[in-house]
């Protein structure tokens, strides 16, 4: 796979995880978005809106926030209270399958093109 198809490929991704056709709330409607992972740690969300990849709203709604899953699996393991805490977490959360949802392939495909 080239660079530039994976460029378009993970900037059809992205685009259609914060879509409102996708996950059922538009951009105006969340009070922040969180970019983690090793990828959100080194994006530009500048650079990201202006190719497409992330959604064109105020730079201060988005949070940049590094590898989390890493920190809260040692906190979980260190600390019985984090391990409490993200029990309680984890009963709340839904989670969603984007990779079987014919809903986002169409979206995602369309994403590719715009």
């Amino acid at each position: 796979m080239g660079g530039e198809n994976l460029i378009w490929r993970c900037r059809s991704s992205v685009h259609q995880r914060s879509s409102s056709a996708v996950i059922g709330v538009g951009a105006e409607e969340a009070d922040e978005f969180i970019i983690a992972g090793a990828f959100g740690t080194y994006i530009s969300v500048e650079a990201a809106i202006a190719i497409g990849m992330s959604r064109d709203i105020p730079l201060n709604r988005f949070r940049q926030v590094g590898n989390v899953a890493g920190i809260g699996a040692k906190q979980a393991l260190l600390s019985k209270t984090r391990r409490a805490e993200a029990e309680e977490i984890r009963k709340r959360v839904e989670y969603l399958e984007l990779t079987v949802s014919q809903r986002f392939q169409g979206e995602f495909l369309k994403a590719m093109y715009m």
